[in-house]
């Protein structure tokens, strides 16, 4: 067997980001699956009204904000995955989460 040195090298766009959840599907060759990874996160408001009082000081006023309803889910990337390729991540979120369960005491958790 060959030794092969891995160097880990990071993209001039990479950025870490939040994972909240993710959806996506098989795709329609059957080839393999799509991912994407959002964040959730509530809505940034468009307008909001507050009183400034004789020392500079703002206050919003409750009930005075104008924007969306409910929450945003900000769709971070999508990723393509061949069948060895989701199967090697699931064993590595697997060992991952049983490492994770051993550090916080709850080996047992997933029995």
């Amino acid at each position: 067997m060959t030794e092969v040195k891995f160097h880990f090298i990071k993209a001039p766009d990479y950025r870490e980001v939040p994972v909240h959840g993710a959806f996506g599907g098989i795709l329609p060759t059957g080839e393999g699956m799509f991912m994407s990874v959002y964040s959730e996160r509530a809505p940034i408001p468009q307008l909001t009204v507050s009183e400034i009082d004789g020392s500079g000081n703002s206050n919003e006023l409750l009930g005075r904000r104008e924007g969306k309803d409910g929450m945003v889910r900000m769709v971070q990337f999508g990723m393509y995955l061949g069948h060895d390729q989701a199967v090697a991540m699931r064993d590595w979120l697997n060992t991952k989460i049983e490492q994770l369960e051993e550090v916080m005491g709850n080996g047992d958790a997933a029995a």
